[in-house]
């Protein structure tokens, strides 16, 4: 079963809650596979431009498995950056490795974030 939770991801100094993950879905198809699905919204005021995310998956031991990026060149307040992909057999977890943005004429990056286990952020 999918469960939609938010986790909030850390910032500092004004940009601190310019984007935050808030969907962590985690989808179970009928033959066994798992797709995660998240989205990435701007919570701030202004545009976030040139936004850049890179998500690894984990296995158990926090090996990397795999990966996938996203990128949307603006992404208005309240707009959101839709994140999807196959989590490889035995991936337990994820981590946003690299999170970069352009918001007021600062360039912002940030990561790694702390690994979790797909669909139970919050």
């Amino acid at each position: 079963m999918a469960t939609m939770t938010a986790l909030a991801v850390p910032m500092t100094g004004a940009n601190r809650d310019a984007l935050a993950l808030s969907r962590d879905q985690l989808v179970r198809e009928p033959l066994g596979g798992r797709t995660w699905r998240g989205t990435l919204t701007c919570r701030g005021d202004g545009l976030c431009t040139a936004v850049a995310v890179e998500i690894r998956f984990l296995d158990r031991n926090g090996r990397v498995m795999g990966g996938f990026s996203g990128r949307v060149e603006r992404l208005a307040p309240g707009g959101g950056l839709e994140l999807q992909s196959r989590l490889p057999a035995g991936a337990t977890g994820l981590q946003i490795q690299s999170l970069r943005w352009t918001t007021g004429g600062e360039q912002v990056e940030r990561g790694p974030y702390a690994p979790w286990r797909p669909g139970e952020s919050g």
